[in-house]
């Protein structure tokens, strides 16, 4: 092949690739600094090789020196752009100041000047009308004095920011954020190597098409490195804030779950919980930070509390699954934070709770007794008249539905009001206690025995007939004969008879027999009892049937 022709090819090929790299690196720049100076970096390239191809097709003359002269400010603009990105790289928050893009821009200004006043001074290059090969009809540049200076500053500055990537490379621990600066580091490189080769081998066949071709070879790196890495995406954020300044501790893991990535803070944990460990964690499966975890078949989200030195740590662990563009899974986070004082907190609520449930329990106790004491007569601790009443409502209406009798005793104790004016009203308080306690132990499972007032009692008999209900009114009556209250005074007093005891009367009233309200079946008991009071006391009385 005509190597002029191929040439020719590959200066329209770098022209096409670096434009469409330099497009493609505009829409995928988002608010990441790095992406203009990216941007600048592949529009320059694309200048520097659409003006070499003019001028290999140019004869000597003012369009050739404008060529040259537009070729070393692409130059120049390639090497002023690429300090900017090394440094929006490296450091996330840098921002060009104004007195920094006036010392870049004093570079490609005095090349064009130097370009433009070559031809009387001949210091940046001389002119070589005989011809060289193929590649170069009408003659050849032999660089000059300025050149070789132009040369020199832009490799030294390309070289230097090269070293400063490759110095934050060498710290970089993310798989990732290592392919993307090694794209950076060889896309300034390439073309430097083309241009050193053409100055040191000019008469090499290949030596003016290794620029075109390594500048083809640049922009494909970096069209690779903008939409397969994601270099605007992820590098130009502040990593620094994000990852190394945060108090909890991170770990990136490949698909294996070993550790290619780790932040300062993960790096004092690791060291904490393993110190026998490598200072290098990279590389090391991440069941080794985690003693633990060493069996675990999976890494998954738990809670830690590991007893260290006499105190015991309480780690939160949290694993995310990291995935690329495609939605596949290229790795795990893990989040390991410090939950002590979360822990605290969790135990002083605890506390509270359980003294707020302590105390809820009291009070339901309380109210419980409070509920009980609403319907519990002082004295005697048996039902009083509010709960009688009450029952015997929810009796009447369960025997009018289940067709069932239901049967009200009435008993009041005989002469009870001699016996608070012979021995005084705390034997008479005595013997309404003794006498409710005779009824309590005398009747059924179900029954209800109630104060109604004074030395009144009612016992409520569900489905009791009114014979059954008069032959345990008598067994009652019975008991209650038996009872005896101790009157004697304390120490020192003269009354000497000892005992007190007596009789009650009762009234017996049968549903529906007696009546069919609670009130008509009470007026039907206290008839019975006041006709047993008239006959003698100290006997049972049915009421009769109405």
């Amino acid at each position: 092949m005509d190597l002029s022709l191929a040439y020719l090819g590959l200066c329209v090929t770098a022209v096409a690739v670096a434009l469409s790299a330099g497009v493609r690196a505009v829409q995928h720049r988002g608010t990441a600094r790095a992406g203009v100076p990216l941007a600048v970096i592949l529009f320059s390239l694309a200048v520097w090789s659409a003006l070499l191809l003019v001028q290999s097709v140019t004869p000597p003359g003012p369009l050739q020196t404008a060529a040259v002269a537009g070729r070393l400010l692409a130059a120049a603009s390639v090497v002023a752009a690429f300090f900017c990105e090394s440094r929006a790289l490296v450091d996330g928050n840098w921002r060009l100041r104004r007195r920094t893009a006036a010392l870049l821009a004093v570079h490609p200004v005095a090349l064009v000047v130097a370009a433009l006043t070559n031809p009387w001074h001949h210091a940046l290059a001389t002119y070589h009308p005989i011809a060289r090969g193929d590649l170069a009809p009408w003659g050849s540049w032999q660089p000059g004095p300025l050149l070789w200076l132009h040369l020199g500053y832009g490799y030294a500055m390309i070289i230097g920011c090269c070293l400063v990537l490759t110095t934050h490379l060498l710290q970089a621990s993310s798989e990732l954020q290592l392919r993307q600066l090694a794209s950076v580091v060889v896309t300034a490189l390439l073309p430097v190597t083309g241009t050193v080769v053409t100055l040191l081998r000019p008469s090499a066949p290949l030596a003016r098409t290794a620029t075109p071709l390594l500048i083809v070879v640049a922009c494909l790196v970096h069209y690779h490195g903008v939409l397969r890495l994601g270099r605007l995406r992820l590098l130009p954020v502040a990593r620094a804030l994000v990852l190394e300044h945060v108090g909890d501790a991170i770990f990136v893991l490949d698909r294996n779950e070993q550790v290619v990535d780790v932040n300062p803070a993960g790096r004092r944990l690791a060291a904490r919980l393993q110190p026998d460990l490598p200072r290098g964690l990279l590389g090391l499966p991440a069941r080794l930070l985690l003693p633990h975890r060493r069996n675990a078949a999976v890494l998954e989200d738990c809670e830690l509390h590991l007893d260290q030195d006499g105190r015991t740590l309480h780690l939160d662990l949290r694993v995310s699954d990291l995935t690329d563009g495609n939605s596949r899974t290229v790795g795990r986070a893990v989040v390991v934070r410090d939950i002590a004082e979360l822990h605290e907190q969790r135990q002083r609520l605890a506390a509270v709770n359980q003294r707020l449930m302590d105390q809820l329990q009291v009070i339901d106790a309380l109210r419980h007794d409070l509920a009980e004491l609403a319907v519990r007569d002082d004295l005697t601790g048996l039902h009083n008249r509010r709960y009688l009443l009450g029952e015997l409502q929810v009796l009447l209406d369960a025997a009018r539905s289940g067709a069932r009798p239901l049967s009200v005793m009435l008993l009041d104790i005989d002469h009870f009001k001699n016996v608070n004016d012979r021995h005084g009203h705390a034997v008479g308080d005595a013997l309404l206690v003794a006498t409710a306690r005779a009824l309590v132990d005398c009747v059924r499972v179900g029954d209800t025995v109630a104060r109604y007032g004074g030395e009144e009692f009612v016992v409520l008999l569900p489905g009791t007939s009114r014979e059954e209900a008069h032959h345990l009114a008598e067994v009652l009556r019975l008991r209650c004969a038996t009872v005896r209250v101790d009157t004697r005074p304390a120490a020192g007093g003269d009354d000497t008879t000892g005992w007190v005891a007596t009789t009650v009367s009762a009234g017996v009233a049968t549903f529906p027999v007696c009546g069919w309200t609670a009130a008509e079946l009470l007026q039907s008991a206290d008839e019975a009892l006041y006709a047993a009071k008239r006959a003698g006391r100290d006997r049972v009385v049915c009421s009769p049937l109405t």
